[in-house]
């Protein structure tokens, strides 16, 4: 039988910060994500500038802090100035001092004013805003992201390109890059933030290596009915794990094209976690991996909100997860 996940080896407050990165250095991994195609930049089209780029933004750089705060006591703050040539301005302190950096977004809307000649100062306004954020802000680093069609606007993109090439402090975002951030979940954001900064801690690596090589919806199925046993359930109907199964299938509706994928996870899972009893599944603890109880503990202690989607977001992560550039090192294991 596995150990008791109560033990003093497996219970620790928070994991640990084993790769040290700055908010800032964190912020430019999130923006520079992969996996985007330029054609998915369409979606830009009807997302407007206050309604739903300014807060999307906000919230996912919230989200990062919020991850940072898990395991530091760093102090973080965000607002939005709007009158100094910034939508979002992060500020926060780290080991060797004070810093700012700041966001500007621009919305398709915006460029196709500037496109269709209705507003010929819109370049002269990028650099503005720029150098209003550098002398007046005190920013470290300004982050001009384009939110618009990258196929529709490629003309005025390189255009933008070229004109602001001489800025050093200016990183400019392309279409792609925007839309992975802005469409992630804060759990996947928070799950990025801890996948880098606790890549080595024993406890995420440890679950990862449970993981490894275990198909994605038996992997989600495994997560649930470890929640739900650490929750209070322990007894489940066939139709118990029917809804637990489409709720893997509501994301990914491709997985299971025969339509009986969850008559074979059940099986794969018996001895491993669950076993029949009567007529119901009973959720056997001891049989749950040891590594992924001791996470599910680590990550109760940081958040009171669903643990499941948390733990789905760090061990079963999605496209632009696995491509992030830091995250292309293997893991190893703690020493």
């Amino acid at each position: 039988m596995a150990p008791s996940v109560y033990s003093s080896q497996l219970y620790r407050p928070a994991m640990f910060i084993t790769d040290q990165l700055t908010p800032a250095e964190m912020l430019s991994e999130l923006l520079s994500l992969k996996g985007y195609r330029k054609a998915d930049t369409e979606r830009f089209k009807d997302l407007r500038h206050d309604k739903h780029l300014c807060p999307a933004f906000r919230d996912r750089v919230s989200a990062m802090l919020d991850a940072y705060k898990s395991h530091r006591a760093d102090v973080y703050d965000i607002q939005s100035p709007r009158d100094e040539g910034i939508d979002v301005l992060l500020s926060y302190e780290y080991d060797d001092g004070k810093y700012r950096l700041g966001l500007q977004i621009k919305s398709q809307h915006e460029l196709a004013q500037w496109a269709k000649g209705r507003d010929d100062k819109f370049v002269a306004t990028l650099k503005a805003q720029y150098t209003t954020a550098i002398q007046n802000v005190k920013v470290e680093h300004y982050y001009l992201l384009l939110c618009v069609d990258e196929i529709e606007y490629d003309k005025q993109l390189r255009f933008i390109c070229s004109e602001l090439k001489q800025f050093s402090q200016l990183t400019i975002v392309m279409p792609r890059q925007a839309l992975a951030l802005y469409e992630m979940t804060d759990y996947e954001v928070n799950a990025f933030v801890t996948r880098i900064l606790c890549r080595h801690d024993s406890a995420l690596w440890g679950a990862m290596h449970e993981i490894d090589g275990v198909p994605k919806d038996r992997a989600y199925i495994t997560l649930a009915l470890l929640c739900k046993a650490f929750e209070g359930t322990l007894l489940l109907a066939d139709k118990d794990l029917l809804e637990l199964h489409q709720e893997w299938l509501d994301i990914h509706p491709d997985d299971d094209p025969q339509g009986d994928r969850i008559s074979w996870i059940t099986q794969e899972l018996q001895g491993r976690g669950l076993r029949m009893e009567d007529t119901l599944w009973k959720i056997e603890l001891g049989e749950l991996p040891v590594a992924l109880c001791a996470l599910y503990f680590h990550q109760k202690l940081m958040s009171t909100s669903d643990l499941l989607p948390r733990l789905v977001a760090l061990l079963i992560p999605g496209k632009h997860m696995k491509r992030y550039r830091a995250g292309r090192r293997r893991f190893r294991p703690p020493n």
